[in-house]
């Protein structure tokens, strides 16, 4: 019973890295959507000004950037607590069997 927590954090952590990949790869398309966008606004920037769209296009950068900036938090903080879940089943497992050992070592218990 005192290797209970183990496979549960394992199993814990796999589930948690495979979320943090996918955000990781949400993330990185988001911002490679943002690059080309930038490319996109300085090869054609005389025809933005010609057609008067700079208002357009900024309003269009910054949602991209919005949206850039909110999935890299929502990846911080699965990326944050993945690590408290793993320090606390790390250190309950140690704890038990910290216990298990001093009930062995002390005669009568």
């Amino acid at each position: 019973y005192l290797m209970i927590p183990v496979p549960l954090g394992v199993l814990l952590i796999y589930k948690t890295l495979n979320l943090i990949q996918k955000l990781f790869r949400e993330a990185q398309e988001k911002f490679s959507e943002i690059t080309a966008k930038v490319q996109e606004n300085v090869a054609g920037m005389r025809v933005v000004k010609g057609y008067t769209q700079e208002e357009f296009e900024i309003e269009e950068f910054t949602a991209l950037n919005t949206e850039y900036i909110q999935q890299n938090i929502r990846l911080a903080k699965i990326r944050s607590s993945m690590w408290n879940g793993m320090f606390t089943v790390i250190l309950t497992a140690g704890g038990l069997i910290n216990q298990y050992c001093i009930i062995l070592s002390v005669p009568g218990l």
